[in-house]
């Protein structure tokens, strides 16, 4: 599965849990841990302020991204993060 279709799985999760807030961008990397497993480094780029995510409902959030990532036969534990577009700037991140 290539990065395209990771950043799609990602998006559709972040919008289902958290509806009216927008992503203005993604970024994923591959990646392996110090064990040698495979690891998603995932960047959400908010549009606005990112004080709309609720505590509650980014708590289950890596929860429900896995699950829908092993659906789509994909083993690499997402690790988040999640910052505005000024913050990515200074981060140079890539483009969706």
């Amino acid at each position: 599965m290539d990065r395209r279709e990771i950043k799609d799985i990602v998006k559709d999760t972040f919008e289902e849990r958290f509806p009216g807030v927008q992503i203005e961008r993604l970024s994923v990397k591959r990646s392996l841990d110090d064990d040698g497993d495979e690891i998603l480094q995932i960047v959400v780029v908010l549009a606005g302020r990112g004080s709309q995510l609720n505590r509650e409902g980014l708590v289950g959030f890596v929860r429900h991204l896995r699950t829908n990532l092993m659906q789509e036969d994909i083993s690499g534990f997402p690790l988040l993060s999640f910052v505005n577009s000024s913050e990515a700037r200074k981060l140079k991140l890539e483009s969706v």
